[in-house]
């Protein structure tokens, strides 16, 4: 992974192996970026999606590798949770077969390359839970299930 920033805005370039989310979040770490968004392109070796469903109250899960996939489209934000930088990414894919897949990224291998922008806010967003998930926290705008 290599990456600069222009301006406050920071590209990345993740190579054969490289972890989307580890690559995202060691970025933010070092670059003190606390909320922002996030979009990219590239060639992936692996990738992991899922569908929330709400009857299991658990992700419906496509995993795919060992095939040749563009991911037409990355995005998402970046928040803390438990006090960490957490990147929450969907993503869209072709594989070697023209056929579209996508949801929320569970995990994510770049292949030939990734290409990513980083946009960082200012200030600080959390994840709060609500219910089984996670979400932002924006002045309490979620009605609250557990205490703070």
């Amino acid at each position: 992974m290599k990456y600069r920033v222009y301006d406050g805005q920071i590209v990345a370039v993740l190579t054969e192996g490289d972890d989307i989310h580890g690559c995202i979040g060691e970025i933010c770490r070092r670059e003190g970026v606390r909320m922002g968004a996030v979009i990219g392109i590239g060639g992936v070796s692996r990738l992991k999606v899922g569908v929330w469903n709400f009857a299991k109250d658990a992700y419906d899960t496509l995993e795919k590798s060992g095939v040749s996939m563009e991911l037409t489209s990355l995005t998402g934000n970046i928040c803390l949770s438990d006090g960490e930088v957490s990147a929450h990414l969907h993503a869209t894919a072709v594989d070697d077969s023209f056929s579209a897949f996508g949801g929320h990224l569970i995990e994510g291998v770049a292949g030939i390359v990734v290409e990513l922008y980083i946009y960082p806010g200012k200030g600080e967003i959390h994840r709060t839970p609500y219910k089984s998930w996670r979400f932002m926290d924006l002045d309490d705008a979620l009605p609250r299930e557990t205490p703070r």
